[in-house]
Order: C-alpha cells, then structure tokens, then sequence
C-alpha cells in the first residue's frame, strides 16, 4: 500500500499527510505463544510468526524487542534476512555477565548474524533494535535466530517478541 498520489501544482496540508500515514499504519509480528525450542544448532533458521512483507522503492522505520531465553553457554544469534535493501539499526541488549551492550549495524547484509547474551534458560532476556530499511525489491523481512554455541539447552523466542515496519515520509 501507498500513499496517494498528489498531482503536479497541488499541495497536502500537513493534517492530511498525517491521515495518509495513519491510514497506512504500521506493519507489525507478533509472537503471542512461546516458539519451538531450538537445541543444539547453530545453523539459523526462520522464527515462525516473525516476518513482514516489504514493498519496492519505500523506505520503512523499523523497530523490534525480541524476548527470549537462551544459556550461558550457548548465547543466541539473531539475523534479519530481506530482498535487495539497505538496512541500518541499533542494537541494545544483554550480555552473559548480565551488562546492557549497545550494538550499531551500518549497512547490514541479509542473513549477518550477531550473537547476543544468554542468562540461562527459564531468565528471559531482551533485546530492542531500532533503525530503517529502504528497499529496492518487494519481499519479506524475518527473523532468524540458532545458538552461537551448539548446547541441548532449550532455546526460544518467547511470546510478547515483535517487530514492526512503518512507512517513512
């Protein structure tokens, strides 16, 4: 969806902008139930539920708070994977020792994994990125989580995780 067009020689007054970009709202996933338990792999694999599509040539905030659980061994690593686009965000999350780590991404390529700290599994940690994608190709943006370091410990991505896309103006 997009904004409606507006003819050569016309003009939008600013409350009418603000009505097309609330009529086009944001694009959000939600988890409303924990995810599979994904032991003993490091090989990143789609979170279910967490994808949004993305249309060609818009540019999109974008924000997320991934809730999950993960050991102190095994951390997890999350990846975003999209069509051709340019993605910038911030980071912010825990580390294994229980720090609050800031993390930026200049220009991220689909499918870049970073690792992010475990508290053991039945802690729940968060992380929250912010940050914009601006997209050449339509497609999807998802969510992709492992372990960093194969454990049997049950990691998850847990209810109440979220992203969400808003077209930018």
């Amino acid at each position: 969806m997009a904004l409606n067009q507006i003819l050569p020689g016309n003009f939008i007054l600013a409350d009418d902008l603000q009505d097309e970009i609330d009529r086009l709202g944001p694009i959000r996933a939600e988890k409303t139930s924990n995810g599979t338990a994904f032991p003993s792999t490091t090989t990143l694999a789609n979170e279910t539920g967490m994808v949004v599509a993305v249309a060609a040539g818009v540019e999109y905030d974008f924000d997320a708070a991934i809730v999950y659980e993960a050991g102190t061994a095994a951390d997890i690593k999350l990846a975003f994977t999209f069509p051709t686009a340019t993605f910038f965000y911030t980071a912010v999350s825990v580390n294994s020792a229980g720090a609050y780590v800031p993390l930026s991404s200049p220009g991220e390529a689909s499918g870049t994994a970073k690792t992010y700290g475990g508290l053991g599994i039945g802690t729940p940690s968060v992380i929250t990125f912010t940050g914009f994608i601006t997209v050449t190709s339509a497609g999807s943006l998802q969510l992709q989580r492992a372990q960093s370091v194969s454990t049997a410990e049950n990691t998850r991505i847990n209810a109440g995780s979220w992203m969400r896309i808003r077209q930018a103006v």
